[in-house]
Formats: C-alpha cells, sequence, structure tokens
C-alpha cells in the first residue's frame, strides 16, 4: 500500500494528527525519562555501597552529581518524579491512540450515513453497510490506532539505539547485528499476516451478504426446507473467515513475543562478553544492560503493533479508498458535525429525532399548493456502473397533469429504476424527465426543490417510526410549508384510507403508540397508515411502488378504490405486477 502521509492526515483529520504529535513528543520525552531511570539506578547503587566509591556514572555524566543525591530519600523522591512524568507521558500514547482509533470510526460512520441519506448514487446496500459498519470503519480505526503507538515506539527505539551506539559502541554493536537478526524474522511473520489479512474484507462482506440474504426471506427458506443447507453455507463462510483472524492473530502474537526471548538470549550473550572482557564499568554496563532491556521490551512491543497494522491494513486501504470517493466540499458537509462539542452536538441531534408534531402543526407562514403537474419522458436510458447492460434504454411516455398511470412489468425490468429516476434520486445517463408543462417543466430534482412536500411515496413495505400515530403522520411534512395540520385533518385522511373504525376503537385516538415495526397492526392497516402519511399534505406527484405486494386481494382492492379517488387531484405513478391495483387506470407502460 502506498502510504503517503499526506493523504494519511486528510483522512484522519486535524485533530487526530494534532494528538499524534503529542503522541510523538511524549515518545521523544520517554526515551530522556528511560535514561533518567538508568542513571538513578546507578547512583542507588553507590548510595547502598554495591559500586565502587566514586565509580563513573553513565553517559559521561560528572560524579559530582553523587553527591547531590547522597541520600536513598532523595534517590526516591527523584523516582517517584520521573514515575509520575512517565505516566504522564504514557497516557498521552495511549489516549492518542484511543482517539484516533475513535475519530476515525465516526467519521467514517458520519460518512457512509450521509452518502445514503444526502446522494443519489443509486440504491443503498444492507449488507455493504453492515460490512462497513461491522468490520471495515472499525479495523480500519484499528489500523490509526497501531499508527499512533508505532510512532512514539519507533521514535523511542531509534534515540535508544543511537544512544547506545554512541556511548556504549562494543556491546550495542553485539546486540544490533542480533535484532536485526530477529528483525528479519519479524518481517516474515509480518509478510505471512498480511496475505491472511488481505481477503479478510471481501470474505467479511460475502458472509454479510449471504447473512442478509437469509434474514430477508426468512419465511421462504423456513417454507422450503432449506435451513440446513442455508446454515452449512453461512457456517463455512463463518468458519474460513474465523480461521484466517485466528491465524493472523496467532502469528501477530508470535511476533510479539519474538523479540522479547531472543532479545532475553542476547542479553545473556552481552553479559558473557562484558565478563571476558570488559570495556566499561560495573555500573556503566549496568546502565547499558537497562535500556537494552526497554528496547527489547520496546521493539517487542512495536513487532507485535507492525503485525496488527499488517492484519489491518487491507480494511484502512479499502476505507481510505471509500474516503477519498467523494469530493472535499461533500465530506465537509458530511463531518460538519464533528466540528462542535459532544454535549453541543447530542442534544441538537436529539431534538431531531423525528420531526414532531408540533413543529409542523403550529407553523404560521403559508405557502400554495401546486397544481397536479405533466410527466415527461422522452428518450431515457440509465445504467449502473460497472453493469454490462443498461436498465432502461429509449424509453419514452407521457402522463398528463393529474392523471393516473401504470408501470407494469416483470421483476428486474427496471420499474424501481424508472422511479428513482422520476423522482430525481438517480441521474439519466441518456434521454430526460421533465415534470410541468412543456414550456415550463424542471428536471424532477429542480422541480421537488422548487415545491417542498409535493411529493408523496409509498412502498411496498411500510415505513413506521417508534412514535404516536399523529408523529407517524407527520413524519417527512414539509417544515416550512407553513400548513397548519389539525386533529381533524389527521382523522380526515385515516378515514380516507378506511382507518376511520379502528381509529375510534383506539382509547387514545391519536397518541395511540406505534412501535418501529408496528406491532399489533396487520399488514393492511401499516399500508394505509403510509398512505394516509402520503396523502395528507395533498402531493401533486403521487408514487406508489408495488403497494400491494404483500397484501391480500380484499385489502388491494379497497386500496385501489382509495386511489382511483385521487384522479385529477395529483398525478400519480402506480407501479405494481397485479392487475388488479390498476384495473381503473387505462393509460400504462409495460417495461
Amino acid at each position: 500500500m502506498n502510504f503517503s502521509i499526506r493523504k494519511h492526515l486528510q483522512f484522519t483529520g486535524r485533530r487526530v494528527g494534532l494528538w499524534l504529535g503529542f503522541s510523538s513528543v511524549a515518545g521523544f520525552f520517554l526515551t530522556f525519562l528511560e535514561i533518567s531511570i538508568s542513571v538513578v539506578l546507578a547512583l542507588l547503587l553507590a548510595v547502598l555501597g554495591v559500586s565502587a566509591p566514586g565509580a563513573a556514572l553513565p553517559f559521561g555524566l560528572d560524579a559530582q552529581l553523587g553527591t547531590t543525591f547522597s541520600s536513598p530519600a532523595a534517590i526516591g523522591v527523584t523516582l517517584l518524579v520521573i514515575a509520575v512524568l512517565r505516566g504522564g507521558a504514557q497516557w498521552t500514547v495511549s489516549q492518542a491512540a484511543s482517539y484516533s482509533q475513535e475519530m476515525i470510526a465516526t467519521r467514517l460512520r458520519f460518512l457512509a450515513l450521509h452518502d445514503i441519506l444526502a446522494t443519489r448514487k443509486g440504491f443503498a446496500s444492507l449488507s455493504l453497510l453492515q460490512s462497513r459498519f461491522g468490520e471495515t470503519f472499525p479495523r480500519a480505526a484499528g489500523f490509526c490506532n497501531q499508527i499512533a503507538y508505532f510512532i512514539p515506539l519507533t521514535l523511542q527505539s531509534v534515540l535508544i539505539i543511537g544512544l547506545l551506539l554512541w556511548k556504549s559502541p562494543r556491546e550495542a554493536l553485539y546486540g544490533g547485528v542480533g535484532m536485526v537478526l530477529v528483525g528479519g524474522l519479524v518481517h516474515l511473520v509480518a509478510t505471512r499476516i498480511r496475505k491472511i489479512a488481505e481477503a479478510l474484507p471481501s470474505e467479511h462482506l460475502a458472509l454479510q451478504s449471504r447473512i442478509s440474504r437469509v434474514v430477508r426471506n426468512w419465511f421462504l427458506v423456513q417454507a422450503l426446507r432449506t435451513n440446513s443447507s442455508e446454515w452449512k453455507g453461512i457456517a463455512a463462510h463463518q468458519s474460513d473467515y474465523s480461521l484466517r483472524l485466528v491465524r493472523g492473530s496467532g502469528l501477530s502474537h508470535f511476533a510479539n513475543i519474538l523479540p522479547l526471548v531472543l532479545g532475553m538470549a542476547l542479553i545473556v550473550v552481552l553479559i558473557g562478553v562484558h565478563l571476558h572482557s570488559p570495556s566499561q564499568t560495573g555500573v556503566e554496563f549496568l546502565a547499558f544492560l537497562y535500556l537494552y532491556l526497554r528496547l527489547v521490551q520496546g521493539l517487542s512491543t512495536l513487532a507485535g503493533v507492525l503485525g496488527n497494522i499488517q492484519s489491518t491494513m487491507p480494511f484502512y486501504r479499502d476505507a481510505r479508498n471509500f474516503f477519498f470517493s467523494f469530493t472535499p466540499e461533500f465530506r465537509s458537509e458530511a463531518l460538519e458535525p464533528l466540528r462542535y462539542g459532544f454535549a453541543e452536538r447530542g442534544s441538537a441531534l436529539s431534538q431531531d429525532r423525528f420531526p414532531d408534531a408540533d413543529r409542523v402543526i403550529h407553523a404560521t407562514e403559508s405557502r400554495a399548493r401546486p397544481a397536479p403537474p405533466e410527466v415527461q419522458v422522452e428518450g431515457l436510458g440509465f445504467a449502473y456502473p460497472g453493469m454490462p447492460q443498461p436498465v432502461l434504454q429509449g424509453l419514452s411516455f407521457q402522463v398528463a397533469a393529474g392523471g393516473q398511470f401504470a408501470i407494469l412489468g416483470k421483476s428486474g425490468s427496471g420499474k424501481s429504476t424508472l422511479l428513482a429516476l422520476v423522482m430525481g434520486l438517480l441521474v439519466p445517463s441518456a434521454g430526460k424527465v421533465r415534470i410541468g408543462s412543456r414550456e415550463e417543466g424542471r428536471d424532477p430534482e429542480a422541480y421537488f426543490a422548487r415545491y417542498p412536500g409535493s411529493l408523496g411515496y409509498v412502498g411496498a413495505e411500510p415505513f413506521l417510526v417508534e412514535g404516536s400515530l399523529r408523529e407517524n403522520l407527520v413524519y417527512g411534512l414539509d417544515r416550512s410549508s407553513g400548513r397548519v395540520y389539525s386533529d381533524e385533518d389527521f382523522r380526515s385522511v385515516l378515514e380516507r384510507v378506511q382507518l376511520g373504525e379502528w381509529l375510534k376503537a383506539r382509547p387514545e385516538g391519536l397518541s395511540y403508540r406505534i412501535s418501529e415495526n408496528g406491532e399489533g397492526l396487520s399488514m393492511g392497516q401499516k399500508q394505509r397508515l403510509s398512505l394516509a402519511r402520503a396523502l395528507l399534505s395533498e402531493p401533486s406527484v403521487l408514487i406508489l411502488d408495488e403497494v400491494s405486494a404483500n397484501l391480500d386481494e380484499t385489502t388491494e382492492g379497497e386500496i385501489a378504490k382509495v386511489i382511483a379517488s385521487l384522479a385529477g387531484r395529483c398525478t400519480t405513478l402506480i407501479v405494481t405486477h397485479r392487475e388488479g391495483m390498476v384495473s381503473h387506470v387505462q393509460t400504462r407502460k409495460t417495461l
């Protein structure tokens, strides 16, 4: 992977970069604290009478220093101060790593959610989102966490190696040759870890895709008795994925302990060399051994960090490519909430959990409702990126103002894609869609921006929010329209969709609580509520996408009558594969 520091800092953000800077300074400071500990240990030996009087101090320090710290109490206080400073520096390194990990994961989540809710790049993939949130983003953030440890550990190791080569060249050379050999072994292990990790992102996505497919089609799996085969397939995916993770973590742990074990063997060799042919005093050699031991421990930790970096690098690469697939302007917009404090942001978001009824009902400004427009489709074509054939090609038709138009076709014929183009959620590859008269028609995005709240939509799956019946009805209403809605308006629209008697039977009335999944309501009742929400704002354009797909014939006929009564009040496009839903519609198009 081409690791660019500039792009990494853009990816992680300025605050994370600042914390990484603090971490680097802390790593530099830790080196001098380790040197201080080695010197204090030498002084302690002198005070305890272990070393010869007037013995040379490590690193060429003046022996006069020994008279300054001539008592155990002074040395104890010094060690305590060093411990506090060392703890603060280590806290900075650890906090930088934790902050980096959480902020990177949060930035990626914000970007992915903004991509789904604010762009028109195609239909959202649940399995892809689950894979990103559950694996790619956390492991990419884990990569940044390890980088935050890698920087100060590397800096500290380099400084200690330089110091040892300066003051104890012979011993440092012997130890360095051994550590080079250890480093070669660690590199081989890290290369193996990276090869194992390369397949992890694609395997996790495949696993999530299969799980999502089974969950969405749970009834079908049960009915066809394919539980066993699906279970075996998912278990095989999960086993392969888990086995790769275990192998990678095992090698990472091996790389972690390798420098420690071999380093201790090198220390034994260095002690033997010193006893056979000493080149420095015992006190100086003790200080050397302390720093060399700290170097071995640091390199051991660094080897583990490198193993983790290798195992998470493919996820980091995928996440970084995802991050830079958006323009700087889009990224800035998506990450805007991170510019404010956590408390302020959390308070603001909690108030916007859903569009509550009061803010809509008590609006004072008013706006005229647009008349039902014409819809003109001319030479329309659309192709998804990477697909060999276009979904739609050369499609043309016209829907009269206030008319009703049926779009029929088998699954995969492009019906939902056509609706997305008409609603302005996708941009045509060829041709155009115009809403309004031929003289004043606009493309869908411009039209619905000019007339907020003029679009009504009901899909095959009823969409309900956790809250009261009133809150469900006002969900998505244009807050700037100024339309004043009363409880009578809510009751009236429920009557229109044949839920009036059901409402009267509810003691709570419009305050009746509904769960997010609408437990306790039949599929027909849920769909009627979704239709009532769409009709409440009196839209000029109404889109109905397979609204009867999950309904029985009786309920379908009742809803078809409600839709037929809308003729002339709004321009309606109806996608369906069931004739009963559009038996009253004369104009239609088969895809």
